[in-house]
């Protein structure tokens, strides 16, 4: 049969990274994986999460899968596929990736891939803000999906969150909807996805987003809460930009180092096991870099 590619696909922030990382100690645990890590940004955070899993990691850093389709991502696929003949292979593809380019990728990648399940994570809380926002690019990821996992419900609240299922199922009724991340654990990962792959105009996809991503490596240390406090003055203001997204693994002042994820206005920090170089990754639209990385230093311990 071969090694059989799933594809966990989802926008910025909505928890791909914490799905596959269930997925990984769940179902799939006492598996060969290897993971297809595709990052917006030239550097690559959530790879460096799941490699602490022992899970292999190829990331791509070089932009959208959608970009990519006839070089690093056929590349990357294939030799996982070849070299280290992986049971499963996880695609965790930029969330602004076309999630129909690489289903179609896979099911022509030969007969060493099997095309499995297309899993999409949706944030309920920004469900129609993002859809509304970024157009067929959100909507592509929805189309595409077999199961769908929405995520943040209790804050999104419930009178919202049915809503978010309304619209979702007027888009892609044969999907299975849910909010229970053990429903998802529950799936056959052994089957295929029970959607079929739908042709969308590749020009006028790429021209309904416009985000561009700044990142550094940086060995300054950070106190906890003065990260918190930069990074929630970053995802407030307008004075750096229109930042919807920052993810980084940084040195922290005690030894540790700092995990920091934020969505929206929301910012979180939480300790994590040491890293030997601090990146962080900022997503978003008009970033004034120089007052970005200006607060950055300023901030530190």
């Amino acid at each position: 049969m071969g090694t059989i590619v799933h594809v966990v696909s989802g926008f910025l922030g909505a928890g791909k990274t914490t799905l596959i990382r269930h997925l990984i100690d769940g179902p799939l645990n006492g598996r060969s994986v290897a993971i297809i890590e595709n990052e917006f940004g030239e550097i690559g955070i959530d790879g460096e999460i799941l490699k602490r899993s022992g899970t292999r990691v190829r990331e791509i850093n070089s932009g959208c899968i959608c970009c990519s389709l006839s070089g690093d991502f056929r590349i990357a696929l294939m030799e996982i596929a070849d070299e280290y003949s992986p049971e499963v292979i996880i695609i965790e593809p930029s969330g602004v990736a076309k999630a129909s380019d690489i289903t179609a990728v896979c099911r022509s990648a030969g007969s060493e891939v099997t095309p499995g399940k297309v899993i999409t994570v949706v944030d309920a809380r920004k469900y129609f803000s993002q859809i509304r926002n970024f157009r067929e690019f959100y909507r592509d990821q929805v189309v595409q999906a077999g199961t769908i996992l929405l995520t943040r419900t209790d804050e999104a609240g419930e009178e919202k969150t049915l809503r978010v299922i309304e619209d979702i199922a007027s888009i892609n009724p044969e999907a299975y909807v849910t909010r229970a991340l053990d429903d998802v654990l529950e799936i056959n990962m052994d089957g295929m996805n029970t959607q079929q792959s739908v042709s969308y105009d590749h020009d006028n996809l790429k021209s309904g987003i416009d985000l561009e991503s700044y990142s550094f490596e940086t060995d300054v240390r950070y106190d906890e809460d003065d990260l918190c406090r930069v990074l929630e003055e970053l995802v407030q203001s307008e004075r750096f930009g229109e930042i919807v997204r920052v993810k980084g693994m940084l040195q922290g002042s005690e030894g540790f180092a700092l995990k920091a994820d934020c969505m929206g206005n929301e910012a979180v920090v939480e300790k994590v096991d040491s890293v030997d170089t601090g990146k962080i990754c900022f997503i978003g639209k008009s970033l004034k870099r120089d007052s970005i990385l200006r607060l950055m230093e300023e901030g530190k311990s």
